[in-house]
């Protein structure tokens, strides 16, 4: 497997120094111009469950490039430094409002022949065990299903309380898998 070479001016204006770039995989100390770290401990999960919970929301909304700044803000509170102003661009991505105010978002990111990634699954603090983030994920699997595609997800291994959500949905456990945080080197 060949690696991208970070030093080549076409990757160069992706990762600038300081920053972080999320990764998964194994193998990824070979990266040219890339060194590790962070390393975050986490889980992928399938649906596995009744597909009668994947359900359309009509308080649902899309979210994109008018919204970005709204989506930062929501997943630094959640994971900083995972979403960034134009993660947007690589998916389609969902919103629920209170008042106004963007609380919840999930989406829809890689996507792969008979797979749809659910990814970006956050509640602000303030506004968590009202069952938002179940509604988003619900919507998004009905999208899921009505292209022909099975959801799957990952979350951070300590993350006990969404792994929870998750599996009460119909997720099971694919297997482990370790994010790495890549800067410059």
């Amino acid at each position: 497997m060949s690696h991208p070479d970070f030093t080549n001016p076409f990757w160069s204006g992706l990762v600038h120094p300081g920053e972080k770039v999320y990764l998964t995989g194994d193998d990824l100390a070979a990266v040219d111009g890339l060194v590790e770290s962070v390393l975050l401990p986490g889980v992928q999960m399938h649906f596995d469950g009744d597909s009668s919970v994947a359900a359309f929301s009509d308080e649902v909304i899309l979210l994109g490039e008018a919204e970005a700044h709204e989506m930062v803000a929501l997943t630094d509170v959640a994971f900083p430094g995972y979403f960034r102003s134009a993660t947007w661009k690589l998916g389609r991505y969902y919103g629920l409002r209170v008042e106004g105010e963007l609380i919840a978002m999930a989406g829809v990111r890689v996507s792969l022949p008979g797979w749809r990634e659910i990814s970006a699954v956050c509640t602000h603090p303030q506004h968590t065990g009202k069952g938002y983030a179940a509604t988003l994920i619900r919507h998004v699997m009905a999208e899921h299903r009505n292209a022909g595609a099975e959801s799957y997800l990952h979350a951070a291994a300590a993350n006990h309380r969404a792994i929870a959500i998750y599996e009460r949905l119909g997720f099971t456990h694919t297997r482990n898998i370790n994010f790495r945080g890549m800067q410059l080197a």
